[in-house]
């Protein structure tokens, strides 16, 4: 399956991320290289929206927490929201949904970073 990350700018700071398809060992490289520069060019908060995405392996998670880090290192936060079925289950499972702010959807996230 195809994996696609859109970048928008919804305030000067804050972005929403929504993936869709397949976040995994193939996409990931990709993945980790927009979101670096992403991250580089300044924005501050980042949600990522999990509620087009399908599939999250451990390569995806290991990008999402490398996001996380790079993001904590600038006094950035990052949070998920629409986090459903398997991608939902492959984080419990993990305790990675530990790590992160998590929201319903996009709207519960953004209304809580602002």
């Amino acid at each position: 399956m195809s994996f696609s990350s859109v970048i928008d700018n919804r305030a000067q700071d804050t972005i929403v991320v929504k993936l869709t398809g397949d976040l995994d060992l193939y996409q990931i490289e990709q993945f980790k290289k927009q979101m670096t520069e992403t991250i580089n060019g300044g924005v501050k908060k980042i949600i990522f929206d999990f509620e087009s995405l399908n599939y999250i392996d451990s390569s995806g998670l290991g990008g999402i927490i490398t996001c996380m880090q790079l993001m904590r290192s600038k006094n950035g936060a990052v949070t998920i929201a629409g986090l459903k079925d398997s991608p939902r289950r492959v984080f419990e499972l993990t305790n990675i949904d530990k790590l992160f702010k998590i929201y319903a959807d996009v709207d519960s996230a953004l209304a809580a970073a602002n």
